[in-house]
């Protein structure tokens, strides 16, 4: 019997080790100030202004687009006409900013870097006074 004690002991190892084998192994912890692939993230703070009163504009809807990620994220001016957003790809952005009452504006080239926080004051035109 002592063959069949010594294949089990084999086959109960060999299940053992293709186990590990699989198991994925856990990114070793950044040591501080190294960056991690993947993990960076930086901020833009804006303000939506009337481009003829200067007074804040609020209920804006703040598009930000990083078309080379294909990422989109929607955001609200409040009552001082500011959007804040925390967590956006390193890159270029773009905004598109409406606004009822108001004429679309696209703001492009909005560079978002590692760390950091970008501000934009865009400016909105009145229907009114927009170009046609």
């Amino acid at each position: 019997m002592p063959t069949l004690s010594l294949m089990t002991f084999a086959a109960a190892l060999s299940t053992l080790a293709a186990a590990a084998c699989a198991t994925p192994t856990p990114a070793p912890p950044a040591s501080p100030g190294v960056k991690v692939p993947g993990r960076d993230r930086g901020a833009v703070a804006g303000t939506v202004l009337d481009e003829t009163t200067g007074a804040p504009v609020a209920g804006a809807v703040v598009i930000v687009t990083a078309p080379h990620l294909g990422f989109e994220r929607r955001l609200v001016s409040d009552a001082a006409g500011a959007f804040f957003e925390a967590s956006l790809p390193p890159g270029e952005v773009a905004l598109g900013v409406s606004c009822p009452g108001f004429a679309p504006r696209r703001v492009e080239d909005v560079v978002v870097t590692n760390d950091a926080t970008v501000t934009v004051e865009v400016r909105l035109t009145s229907d009114a006074r927009a170009p046609r």
